[in-house]
């Protein structure tokens, strides 16, 4: 235990006079001139003390993370649904000294945000164990990442049951209807969702010149980089000609586009989707991605090559289509 000071009585902890008169902050070096008020001491102590807690914080180790190549080589997509699980843990474990945090500290936080979130809480892992993981590489935190020993929270056999049954696929019944009742650009895109059962982003983000290749679509997938080619149907071809009657500015390149003649972003696109869906009967309503899980689900063949998915588990994913097991003649 420190002994009390017999001189400079005022000074804030930790900080001293130097034989030079110049006053240093404890693992901090000089913070003020041996000329410095007492107030000015003071106000270089707090400023140093909250820089200090400023880089042990989570928003620290976060931001120290997005500034690293593994997050900038990252589709923008991926980006920002990582950017979307940050909020909650960051305001969680505001004031708290990540350098000493520990794996019971980042489960404790999990086992209550899967009480109320479960899907999310297993996304916040897998950002927690990119954001710890960085931080171990660039020294900010010593020993292993404390996320690193979390598994990630199962559900039971019920809940899996029940979520299995929320996940309907889309009638035939139900997407006539919203093609009827959709203007343009929306009948192309989901046309060409259904025909290729490529992901919403790259649907919206197709160009007329990725149909360079004769009676092939080139598609370079924003979230993984791949690229492949996606053979031209009948019904493919007549949504994009189709396209070219899509209202609005003078045609820039873009197969989908807004009467500015730009791009959809992701948000402008689920806005007017949303309101675009409330012109059929509710019970008929489906999301925009759900075009993609009919389209594979009803894909004939072999479905890992029409949805181009990298393994047969993410495949299962979208594959709603109950699995056919033989019997005995």
């Amino acid at each position: 235990m420190p002994k009390p000071r017999k001189h400079d009585v005022g000074l804030p902890e930790q900080v001293r006079r130097l034989p030079s008169g110049s006053y240093q902050l404890r693992d901090h070096g000089i913070i003020a001139r041996k000329d410095a008020t007492l107030d000015q001491i003071w106000d270089a102590y707090r400023a140093a003390i909250s820089t200090d807690t400023q880089t042990r914080s989570l928003r620290h180790f976060a931001d120290s993370y997005y500034a690293s190549n593994n997050f900038a080589i990252l589709s923008e997509r991926s980006k920002q649904d990582y950017r979307e699980c940050e909020k909650r843990p960051i305001v969680y474990f505001t004031g708290k000294d990540c350098t000493a945090m520990t794996t019971v500290d980042i489960n404790n936080y999990l086992k209550e945000r899967f009480k109320k979130a479960k899907r999310r809480a297993n996304l916040e892992l897998v950002w927690f164990r990119n954001v710890f993981g960085n931080a171990v590489e660039e020294g900010l935190y010593l020993g292993q990442s404390p996320a690193a020993p979390i598994k990630p929270k199962r559900l039971s056999r019920e809940e899996r049951k029940t979520n299995r049954a929320k996940k309907r696929l889309v009638s035939d019944e139900d997407y006539q209807a919203m093609l009827t009742a959709a203007p343009v650009a929306c009948k192309v895109a989901m046309e060409i969702a259904y025909c290729t059962g490529c992901r919403p982003g790259d649907v919206l983000s197709l160009k007329r010149s990725d149909l360079a290749l004769d009676g092939f679509i080139g598609v370079e997938e924003s979230k993984t980089g791949h690229e492949y080619a996606k053979q031209i149907t009948p019904r493919l071809a007549v949504a994009l000609e189709l396209a070219n009657s899509i209202p609005g500015q003078p045609f820039g390149g873009w197969v989908i586009r807004n009467r500015y003649g730009n791009p959809y972003t992701r948000q402008g696109w689920h806005a007017n989707w949303k309101r675009w869906k409330t012109r059929i009967p509710e019970s008929q309503r489906f999301t925009f991605q759900e075009i993609r899980i009919k389209a594979i689900s009803e894909a004939e063949g072999n479905k890992q090559e029409f949805s181009m998915h990298s393994n047969a588990r993410m495949l299962g994913i979208y594959d709603r289509q109950l699995p056919l097991s033989p019997s005995h003649d």
